[in-house]
């Protein structure tokens, strides 16, 4: 839970539970009931919350358990505070739980119930009660939990007593705490689930910078909120002999998974292997060393003398509204772009839209492109309402699940030189690296595809020299250790990705898949990658302000520019002609 691991907590939790009620351990039970209903909070299921902190309660009642009553009764109070339905009386329950708790020496109880009383009196607009309920915290040392929640209490105070000033620099520390917390944690999956617990600073300071409306602290703040997991130089993790074994592991149970499957029958016990599997590979990679975190300040200045050539749309979202920052040179606009309910719809369209027509096209079916064009107009007039289009180079930033769009439709980007960023800081980063001069280029043709030995020989031809992988050659071992260094990989292949475990999103290579965890640990990653499969551009969100996907962890891992398709890429003669097409332009010197 203080990972902020919410879906693997929930399930951990759930299986206690139930193994030590058929085991009729009711005690221990019942405590796991807490850790269900904590978990399913975090985890967003407010109903499953409930039900679970309403069982626990039954069963300390029985056991004549006071404290932990109160415990899940306070838990209750809280499901009722998510889901928007609390009134007065509960603030006083809340802090009768917090007493008890103390009287009954559970100390932790006591805390959470009353800063739920500092949440409670916080929605209720009293501050007088909500200060008062915080202020025994000044000296008490607290968890990673609690301790955000008192910050983001302590902030809100702060603002709505018009201390503006105060309440920044509260979000600030609070969020530096969060960096340096982070830095020390290992696996980019954990550094950006832990962001769960920041979240609500974050958004607060960027309200408070929306509310003043000054451009470049606003662009501050949206560098604050997102993608800080990803946004520090890599630090190359230690050979691990015993995640390589698991890894390997986890490929033999899902080559079963799949051999069963395309059979048409289900194998129980080579899922039950994946999952073992996965969650020894996440214990693993969580005990990987972190990277150094960066400061947000000043980035406005940095993208002046960075590139003043280059124009700038970095987008955020706050309290369901979406706005964009528009940076050229040394000039600085802010603008509300309108409802983010509307955005998504158009969003939508746009990628329904795209889906159709691959589709149609799987099928040989032609189909008229215009509705994907005017849906993309449609989708461009709302994200670049005042944009300049005349610059050399757009950089964007974008928000969510807005990395997904294909961007290069959108009328302001699709006759220029653009590129997507997860942050601007790993921008800067990735354009401070010296550009190629000679490239030692791979190419790899994973199985199951008519043309990707053609195209991988296309690509080698366009460069005049480089690698090919194939066949056996072109298993998940070889890969690694062939493209580490190489200033130029291009992966021919299937893709497969994880919308609910984004780390297990995989190529699929000869013997079985290679995962993103492993293109984290390349040594070093290649410079540039070319992805020529199937939604190795797709990336979920799990806490707002990351991301997690293949290209972003390339990024993150050190590469300076990755280009990969967040649709389904067709195995066919117009495939192969672009990737060759993309790969003259580069051995000509081209920038990606």
């Amino acid at each position: 839970l203080a990972a902020g691991l919410a879906r693997e907590a929930l399930a951990t939790a759930e299986r206690s539970a139930t193994r030590l009620g058929a085991t009729g351990d009711h005690a221990d039970r019942a405590e796991a009931l807490l850790l269900v209903a904590r978990s399913a909070i975090f985890a967003g299921r407010p109903d499953r919350a409930s039900a679970a902190a309403h069982e626990a309660s039954a069963l300390f009642s029985l056991q004549h358990r006071a404290g932990w009553s109160s415990a899940a009764d306070a838990l209750a109070i809280e499901c009722r505070l998510l889901s928007g339905r609390i009134v007065e009386a509960d603030l006083d329950e809340a802090l009768a739980i917090s007493d008890q708790a103390a009287a009954t020496g559970l100390r932790e109880v006591s805390v959470d119930a009353r800063l739920l009383a500092a949440d409670i009196a916080a929605v209720l607009h009293d501050w007088d009660a909500c200060e008062a309920a915080i202020a025994l915290f000044d000296e008490v040392p607290l968890g990673v939990v609690a301790r955000f929640r008192l910050e983001h209490l302590r902030a809100q105070a702060f603002a709505a007593r018009g201390k503006r000033e105060a309440a920044v620099q509260t979000c600030i520390v609070a969020l530096d705490t969060f960096a340096d917390l982070a830095a020390a944690l290992g696996g980019t999956e954990m550094r950006a689930s832990v962001a769960i617990h920041a979240n609500h600073l974050a958004g607060l300071g960027l309200r408070l910078a929306l509310d003043e409306g000054d451009p470049a602290t606003v662009l501050e703040w949206a560098e604050r909120h997102r993608a800080s997991a990803l946004a520090a130089p890599p630090v190359q993790p230690p050979e691990d002999i015993e995640l390589e074994h698991q890894l390997n592991e986890l490929r033999a149970a899902l080559l079963a998974v799949d051999e069963t499957a395309r059979a048409g029958q289900t194998d129980r016990e080579a899922q039950s292997r994946v999952a073992v599997a996965q969650e020894r590979v996440r214990r693993r990679v969580q005990r990987t060393p972190g990277r150094l975190a960066r400061n947000a300040a000043s980035v406005g200045r940095e993208l002046a003398v960075s590139d003043p050539d280059t124009a700038w749309a970095v987008f955020l979202q706050s309290e369901r509204r979406q706005y964009a920052v528009y940076a050229r040179g040394t000039e600085i606009e802010l603008v509300e772009l309108g409802s983010l309910d509307e955005m998504e719809r158009a969003a939508a369209n746009v990628a329904g839209s795209v889906a159709l027509h691959l589709r149609a096209s799987a099928r040989g079916i032609d189909r008229d492109p215009r509705p994907i064009l005017d849906a993309a107009a449609r989708l461009d007039a709302l994200l670049f309402p005042r944009f300049d289009r005349t610059w050399n180079r757009i950089v964007v930033c974008p928000v969510g699940t807005a990395y997904n769009l294909p961007w290069g439709l959108l009328p302001t980007l699709r006759d220029t030189h653009f590129v997507l960023t997860p942050s601007i800081a790993a921008y800067l980063r990735c354009q401070r690296m010296e550009p190629l001069e000679q490239s030692r280029v791979v190419a790899v043709a994973g199985p199951g595809l008519d043309l990707a030995e053609h195209e991988v020989r296309q690509v080698i031809a366009a460069h005049g020299a480089g690698d090919v992988l194939s066949g056996t050659s072109a298993d998940a071992d070889r890969v690694k250790q062939v493209i580490s260094g190489a200033d130029i990989a291009h992966i021919a292949c299937h893709g497969r990705f994880e919308f609910e475990s984004p780390m297990f999103s995989s190529l699929e290579l000869h013997g079985g898949p290679m995962f993103v965890h492993e293109f984290e640990r390349l040594r070093p990653c290649p410079r540039v990658t070319v992805l020529s499969a199937c939604h190795a551009g797709s990336h979920t969100a799990p806490a707002e302000r990351e991301i997690l996907g293949l290209s972003a962890s390339l990024v993150a891992a050190g590469a300076r520019s990755v280009v990969a398709a967040t649709f389904a890429v067709p195995d066919s003669a117009a495939t192969v002609a672009m990737m060759r097409g993309i790969h003259e332009s580069l051995a000509a010197g081209a920038d990606v």
